[in-house]
C-alpha cells in the first residue's frame, strides 16, 4: 500500500507539473533527446529516467539500477495515465495539492 501511494503521488507530480501547458499525455515535458522506452504509446525520454534515478539515489551505471529506475518510471507513467481519466483530477483541492508539490520542488531546485 505504501509503495502504491508513493507511486501515485510521484505520478501525480509528473502528471500535474505542467497543467495547462498544452501537453495531454502522462508525461508533460518537451523532449528532444533519446527515448528509452514507450509506455502506453507515450515516449519516455532518457532525461526523465535520469531524474527518477537521482530522486531515488540510483546510479544508472551500477548493475540493476537502470532496470530498477525503468520499472519505477514505468509504474509512475501508468499510474499518471490512469489518474488523467479519473474525476479527481479536475477537483480544485487535488489541483492545489499538485501545485503545492510542484512549487515545493521548484523551491528545492533554487535553494
Amino acid at each position: 500500500m505504501r509503495k502504491t501511494l508513493g507511486l501515485a503521488i510521484a505520478a501525480a507530480v509528473i502528471g500535474g507539473c505542467s497543467l495547462g501547458a498544452g501537453h495531454s499525455g502522462a508525461i508533460q515535458m518537451t523532449t528532444s533527446g533519446k527515448i528509452v522506452e514507450t509506455v502506453n504509446g507515450q515516449p519516455v525520454p532518457e532525461s526523465l529516467l535520469e531524474a527518477i534515478a537521482r530522486q531515488h539515489n540510483l546510479h544508472l551505471d551500477k548493475p540493476g539500477a537502470r532496470d530498477q529506475a525503468l520499472n519505477l518510471l514505468t509504474d509512475m507513467v501508468i499510474v499518471a495515465h490512469a489518474a488523467q481519466h479519473e474525476p479527481f483530477a479536475s477537483d480544485e483541492n487535488y489541483q492545489a495539492d499538485i501545485e503545492a508539490t510542484r512549487l515545493k520542488g521548484d523551491r528545492k531546485r533554487h535553494v
